[in-house]
């Protein structure tokens, strides 16, 4: 009996052994020597993201050193393709012709393209179109431009707003009716197409908000004849939207003073443009007691409809995958080598706190005015109704 026991408790203890012998062997050619058990899939896993512009730059860096590590999920080599796209160009692929091929996530301005995005998907679709995630970067709208032109105003108007601003694009004799000089002629507000940028779009919306004495605007509140008037004149201060392009602080630093004078822009531009705007004549930079926050939101594309089928099955897996596999890049972008990345790239970290790493653009730049933490002041929230028909108006009043 006891020989018997003992040879069974040897068997069992070889078929343990094998079975953890094998085990460790599987995990070893997987993990270790990286080879493909038979019925793996490991074809090369596409995935495409849409990113705004103002984030394109520090995002594409941190996509070509995550391909370049050669990142993997379930064996599948990932490999990230990356889109600069305005969210108002999201917004009209949403609300007609949809995406093709479909992303796979949406690195947003902010909320509030967001959920004008959603908006136009549920109206189209029945659907949203992104679930947000998580804030991966920040940036601020604030005051920027030449010094003197600044000077005058502040000496005429007591500081920079948009009441200010429409009071001296309204001056029938230009600068000179100011306190400023003959030879600068009309003044020129520095904005991006407010049409077809969101950050053009953001600065009318800080701009009703200034009219409205809100922080909480309402459609209503950009549909009112009266505001449309008032802001008509801020929109016709703009000479030329073409000559100033979609990156207009950059355009001053090119061009000086006869591409523009003073706007309101994104802090992020102002501290990409600020050697060479600098290096032209003095510039005047501030943060603005209202502003809206671009908190460059990471959302991930709802699933579409899929068909009861073999193939609709494989379309879902793989589009399951390629968003499994964005938000493990989500997770790179927010490990704090790629945050550090942001500030070189003149964006806040997702904390909203520059932590001034080497190479920060606002440890650099700091004598200009530029803050380490988020300025003071009321953020502006803004529904997806107001932002549509911000959007509405504004693509008549460009073309008025």
């Amino acid at each position: 009996m006891r020989q018997y026991l003992t040879r069974k408790a040897g068997r069992f203890v070889l078929i343990v052994g094998g079975g953890i012998l094998i085990a460790v062997v599987l995990w070893a050619a997987t993990n270790v020597f990286n080879v493909a058990l038979p019925g793996t899939d490991t074809s090369p896993l596409s995935v495409k993201l849409l990113v705004a512009p103002a984030a394109h730059d520090w995002v594409k860096e941190a996509a070509d050193r995550f391909n370049a590590d050669g990142r993997r999920l379930n064996r599948r080599p990932i490999t990230l393709s990356i889109l600069e796209q305005d969210g108002l160009s999201v917004y009209g692929q949403v609300s007609t012709t949809g995406f093709s091929p479909e992303p796979a996530a949406w690195i947003t301005e902010g909320r509030f393209m967001l959920d004008l995005v959603n908006l136009a998907g549920r109206e189209s679709t029945g659907q949203e179109a992104f679930s947000s995630e998580t804030t991966i970067a920040q940036s601020v709208l604030m005051w920027g431009g030449f010094a003197d032109r600044i000077g005058v105003l502040d000496s005429r108007f007591g500081g920079l707003n948009w009441t200010a601003l429409r009071e001296a694009s309204l001056a029938a004799q230009g600068w000179s009716a100011l306190g400023g000089r003959s030879e600068w002629g009309f003044f020129k507000l520095v904005l991006p197409d407010p049409a077809k940028s969101s950050e053009g779009l953001a600065a009318l919306l800080v701009a009703a908000a200034e009219y409205h004495g809100k922080a909480d605007l309402a459609a209503g509140d950009i549909s009112s004849a009266p505001f449309q008037s008032w802001a008509q004149a801020l929109i016709d201060a703009v000479p030329n939207f073409a000559n100033l392009g979609a990156e207009p602080a950059n355009a001053l630093a090119v061009r000086g003073p006869s591409a523009g004078d003073a706007g309101l822009l994104l802090e992020r531009d102002w501290l990409l443009a600020a050697s060479s705007l600098s290096s032209r004549q003095p510039v005047s930079l501030r943060y603005a007691s209202q502003t809206l926050i671009f908190d460059f939101t990471f959302a991930v594309r709802v699933a579409p409809p899929f068909s009861n089928t073999t193939q609709g099955d494989s379309e879902r897996k793989q589009f399951e995958q390629a968003v499994e596999a964005a938000r493990q890049f989500r997770d790179y972008l927010l490990d704090s080598a790629q945050q550090r990345r942001a500030e070189v790239y003149g964006l806040r970290p997702a904390s909203g706190q520059a932590a001034n790493p080497e190479g920060s653009l606002f440890a650099q730049w700091s004598s200009l005015g530029f803050q380490s933490s988020l300025p003071g002041g009321s953020g502006i929230h803004i529904n997806a109704e107001a932002a549509r028909a911000a959007l509405r108006w504004v693509e008549l009043a460009v073309g008025h």
